[in-house]
């Protein structure tokens, strides 16, 4: 499967969902490369899904979606500054320091169809 397709694929209903599996659907977790690029990877799949208008930035506080005007790259690096220093293969599995980050990791939103929207979680 090409990398769009399957990247494509995840975006497809990912709303209401952790952003640790739709770390999971992207096929990152399964490429055996270190954290660091890994979250690269994330990046790269976050800005990809910003510029398909699948992803938007999203205030979870207000329940508002956030039209910046600043880049995908942008936005995609403030929500993914927290990543943490470990390496992901140790910290994945329930109770890790990785699914507590993906867990609690917000800052996007499905965008359907450009009418509504989906938060995490």
């Amino acid at each position: 499967m090409s990398e769009n397709l399957l990247w494509d694929n995840a975006l497809e209903g990912f709303g209401g969902a952790s952003a640790r599996s739709l770390f999971f659907r992207s096929g990152i977790n399964k490429e055996h490369i270190s954290s660091t690029e890994k979250k690269r990877r994330f990046h790269d799949f976050l800005v990809y899904g910003f510029k398909r208008g699948k992803i938007v930035e999203f205030d979870e506080i207000n329940n508002i979606p956030i039209f910046s005007g600043k880049s995908p790259d942008d936005v995609v690096a403030k929500i993914l500054k927290d990543w943490p220093q470990k390496n992901t293969m140790e910290s994945l599995d329930d109770g890790g320091e990785f699914y507590l980050y993906f867990i609690q990791l917000n800052g996007f939103a499905e965008l359907i169809e450009g009418t509504r929207v989906e938060p995490l979680g």
